[in-house]
């Protein structure tokens, strides 16, 4: 339906999704590599781990700042259509918010009051509202 791709079947936006996806993958590989040993795919903590205050995850400003959904949303406006940028947009974000939960309340009780000080002074994914 046309109606759907107004004003987004253009190379500019094109360009503003390819941008946006990249930048995504250029912060999720900053993530890894700002992780290190310590990324896993799954949520767990070692002995050896400390809360991570650099790279990404600065304190005072949104840590984890998902990749996955920028990366998506950015595909989704490179498509050409503003549906497919909400829709794959807003799909990763509702499927990784019970990572979220899970990877809080594990660091929580790893890291105590280490942990949720980080929490108060940090957004968990968009700065001054979440």
């Amino acid at each position: 339906m046309p109606a759907l791709r107004a004003y987004a079947n253009t190379w500019r936006t094109l360009a503003t999704g390819a941008t946006i996806a990249l930048t995504g993958v250029a912060l999720r590989s900053w993530s890894v590599w700002t992780l290190g040993r310590h990324f896993r795919r799954e949520v767990t903590i070692e002995d050896s781990q400390r809360v991570i205050t650099t790279g990404p995850y600065p304190l005072g400003a949104p840590p984890r700042v998902r990749r996955q959904p920028l990366i998506y949303g950015g595909f989704g406006l490179a498509l050409g259509s503003w549906v497919s940028a909400i829709v794959l947009l807003t799909i990763p974000f509702f499927c990784l918010l019970p990572r979220i939960k899970l990877e809080e309340r594990t660091l929580e009780r790893a890291f105590g009051h280490i942990y949720l000080d980080y929490e108060l002074a940090t957004a968990r994914l968009i700065p001054h509202i979440w």
